[in-house]
């Protein structure tokens, strides 16, 4: 897992789509010197954000393990190849190589199953604050 220097500007992405998870993620970020360029609650809105952001360095990418998409609620661990290359990770990987992806999950069972996630976090602020500042 790459460290991320604290003098460094440290840009974060979050893919959630519950609102008020995304807001207490955002608080924590914001906490701890994190820039969010921006969110997306849908696999579609994900694809949207990434272009936006096309040449703007991307630190950390924050994924849903239970992402929705218009054909309802998947995991992003499973998702088949999609419009604009697939999955949310992969298209992070894709577009921001040196992103680190970590998938967020509050069942306690998402595995790192997906070749393009680097650390699964349980789905608790407190754990996803240990896991920040372990990157510092």
């Amino acid at each position: 897992m790459k460290k991320i220097n604290q003098k460094e500007t440290k840009n974060a992405i979050i893919v959630e789509d519950d609102p008020v998870f995304v807001k207490s993620i955002s608080f924590l970020l914001k906490r701890l010197g994190w820039i969010i360029l921006g969110s997306a609650d849908s696999y579609e809105n994900a694809v949207i954000l990434l272009e936006q952001l096309n040449q703007i360095q991307i630190d950390i990418a924050l994924i849903d393990g239970f992402l929705k998409t218009s054909e309802g609620y998947i995991t992003d661990t499973n998702l088949r190849y999609q419009a604009q290359g697939g999955k949310v990770s992969e298209l992070i990987k894709k577009t921001s190589p040196e992103t680190t992806t970590v998938g967020i999950s509050s069942l306690g069972y998402l595995q790192k199953a997906d070749k393009n996630i680097d650390q699964v976090v349980e789905k608790d602020p407190r754990e996803l604050k240990i896991f920040l500042q372990s990157l510092e």
